[in-house]
């Protein structure tokens, strides 16, 4: 059961760090692509790498915290 969770956290951590370091330097370079978003899609934007943040970390939790708790239970 780890293996499938850890690729998963691993996965979404991953999205986003590689989202977030790809906005920032387009923002460090002042790379503008295509035309400008409207507020909305932003926010949408914003929320997605935001959630998939939190997947991520709940899934580096669940990975840590799952097989200490059987372990103590047995």
């Amino acid at each position: 059961m780890n293996t499938p969770v850890g690729i998963a956290a691993l996965a979404c951590n991953l999205t986003s760090v590689f989202y977030l370091i790809q906005k920032y330097f387009d923002r460090i370079w002042g790379i503008r692509l295509g035309i400008e978003k409207s507020r909305l899609t932003k926010i949408r934007d914003n929320l997605r790498v935001e959630v998939t943040n939190f997947v991520g970390w709940l899934g580096l939790k669940i990975l840590v915290l799952v097989p200490f708790t059987l372990s103590v239970a047995n």
